[in-house]
């Protein structure tokens, strides 16, 4: 996967873990969230999916601004092949307009997405299914996500998100069995 592809899609990955909405829809029209939790967090978890929410649309309209007032300062991005990118790194990238050669997402599907908080910090994981497009071509890509938030001076923030790329098997594989004996 070329190097604008993975910023694109981690970037993308880290929205709507939470709240289990694809890309695209109204809130309340996506999956349910299979959150869990240590405590009760109803409202954390309600705060980090409004974030979410304009995370997503900062993204869609390349919105440097709101990548600044999202992101802690400390944001890490950690993409499938081991490269970071920082808060910064992102707020400039968003500055520009998308070239006419970047990738662009059509759609994101969440499933098993997962919430744990404890206290001012919170863990969440799903698997994430990208559909778009990259240099006219339409892709498909899967990738599992980890996003970690802290609540610092009554707001949360992302501070660190990995992205895993998840192999599609093949049809043409046999699926793998094990054998009890």
């Amino acid at each position: 996967m070329n190097r604008i592809l993975a910023t694109t899609l981690l970037t993308l990955a880290t929205i709507p873990l939470v709240f289990g909405q694809t890309a695209g829809q109204q809130p309340g029209q996506g999956q349910s969230t299979g959150k869990q939790s240590t405590q009760s967090s109803g409202g954390a978890e309600q705060e980090i999916g409004a974030l979410n929410r304009e995370w997503v649309d900062a993204i869609i309209k390349r919105d440097a601004a709101a990548f600044e007032r999202i992101l802690a300062d400390d944001y890490v991005g950690t993409y499938p092949d081991g490269t970071v990118e920082t808060k910064a790194q992102i707020v400039v990238l968003n500055k520009k307009p998308a070239a006419p050669d970047e990738p662009t997402i059509e759609s994101m599907e969440v499933s098993d997405p997962q919430m744990r908080v404890y206290g001012d910090a919170a863990v969440a994981t799903a698997l994430l299914t990208y559909k778009g497009r990259n240099k006219g071509q339409a892709f498909s890509a899967p990738q599992r996500m980890t996003i970690m938030y802290v609540k610092r001076n009554g707001r949360w923030q992302p501070v660190a998100s990995h992205g895993s790329d998840v192999k599609q098997q093949s049809s043409q594989q046999p699926a793998a069995t094990t054998e009890k004996k």
